[in-house]
């Protein structure tokens, strides 16, 4: 087993030798995987999920930072929300027009319209345990979001590019709500995911 003092010196920041990317374990991660590859989205999506319910877990809205984790939190639900709605486009590729830069770009509701029309088809057949009172609610929230974060912009800055501030419009944020409905969210759109990998 290496000596922690001389594991420490060789992670030293200030070494020339030091660097943030270099070759971890040996095994790897199995993430070595083609960028379209369904299996790497869902890797993303479900870590920053699980990373958001752990956080969650541990905070303390009484606590002394308690306001400090509310940026990061509600990120690490509103990018994981994102990652679904891209995952369940990148399932429906080859059944909707989409623009080239799909990936790129943070419109959920409008993704979302893309699909619904393919989601209330596939309903009838075999989504059935989707409800339409579901699936109106997925896009309701969806809108809110795209509505007052459209650029994914809101819990990553302070400023938004024209220079207003965020933090007005967070100062009384309910963060307990907006965790427990974006928990309540993310579970119809997971469901819609591995339910979309099996039939089409």
């Amino acid at each position: 087993m290496n000596n922690l003092n001389e594991e420490s010196d060789t992670n030293s920041f200030t070494g020339a030798s030091t660097a943030l990317f270099r070759i971890g374990p040996q095994w790897g991660y199995g993430m070595a995987q083609d960028k379209d590859n369904l299996d790497a989205w869902e890797l993303y999506s479900e870590g920053y999920r699980r990373a958001a319910d752990q956080l969650y877990a541990a905070w303390d809205p009484k606590g002394t930072g308690a306001r400090l984790l509310l940026f990061p939190l509600a990120y690490l639900y509103r990018h994981h929300i994102e990652l679904l709605v891209k995952e369940l486009l990148l399932l429906s590729t080859k059944f909707l027009q989409l623009p080239p830069d799909w990936k790129w770009r943070h419109d959920d509701i409008r993704f979302w319209k893309l699909l619904r029309p393919m989601i209330d088809k596939l309903r009838a057949i075999h989504l059935s345990g989707f409800s339409v009172n579901q699936l109106d609610s997925i896009e309701r929230l969806l809108t809110e979001l795209s509505e007052r974060d459209p650029n994914t912009q809101l819990f990553r800055y302070p400023i938004q590019r024209n220079s207003s501030c965020h933090l007005q419009q967070l100062d009384s944020l309910d963060l307990k709500n907006f965790c427990s409905l974006m928990q309540q969210l993310s579970a119809p759109l997971s469901n819609l995911c591995g339910l979309m990998k099996a039939v089409l």
